[in-house]
């Protein structure tokens, strides 16, 4: 797995963008303010069951500036997408 991180900052609102150059899958975190949340997690289909979006949130853990249990996640996320999320401890 060969992460390509993009990293933009705006005062106190940074964004990271994630992708798995092999598989092209991607996904955003923000912190802003206070918070921080996850956004766009995709993996294509052909790459799923695989471990890449575990690897992936891992990553945005480590990159969230407050505690990775307070992230919160997009409410418009599949519903299948949100029981990953909240196995996690993810709040949706």
């Amino acid at each position: 797995m060969n992460i390509l991180k993009i990293e933009q900052n705006w005062g106190d609102y940074t964004k990271f963008l994630l992708i798995d150059e092999e598989s092209k899958s991607t996904v955003y975190v923000f912190n802003y303010s206070n918070e921080s949340w996850i956004s766009g997690l995709y993996v294509p289909e052909e790459f799923r069951k695989r471990g890449i979006a575990s690897k992936l949130l891992d990553i945005c853990d480590t990159l969230a500036i407050y505690n990775p249990i307070d992230i919160g996640v997009a409410y418009d996320a599949p519903e299948w997408l949100e029981n990953f999320y909240k196995n996690r401890g993810y709040r949706i």
